[in-house]
């Protein structure tokens, strides 16, 4: 699902839906900079709100294209978004295994797998 909301099946000419999905997701990480430093990625961005702690909160942006369908007319019909909601688990799965960090929007599995020590 990532690599198609990245435009690389797309034609570049085609008309593109674009739908933009936030969601705060709790990690191991320690992120030096706080809200300014924007890490971009091919597919969205993230977003530090927390500093240097054992856990942080991270806002996770993705970007979602999808290919305009056109009718006869050329009117515009058809999917325009997914919900964002599987992109967001897709890019935090990839985050986890790449960093080998514990990436997740739910903040009460990720309280209990630090205090259990399973966070590394």
């Amino acid at each position: 699902m990532l690599q198609i909301v990245t435009k690389m099946y797309f034609d570049p000419d085609a008309s593109l839906h674009s739908s933009t999905h936030r969601v705060a997701a709790y990690t191991n990480l320690a992120f030096l900079g706080i809200g300014r430093d924007r890490i971009e990625l091919p597919v969205g961005t993230l977003i530090p709100e927390s500093g240097l702690a054992s856990t942080s909160t991270v806002m996770i942006e993705v970007v979602e294209h999808l290919e305009k369908e056109l009718d006869e007319v050329g009117e515009s019909f058809g999917l325009v978004s997914t919900g964002g909601a599987e992109l967001v688990d897709d890019l935090t799965t990839v985050l986890a295994f790449g960093l080998d960090a514990y990436f997740t929007g739910a903040r009460t599995l990720f309280s209990v797998c630090v205090e259990s020590g399973v966070h590394r």
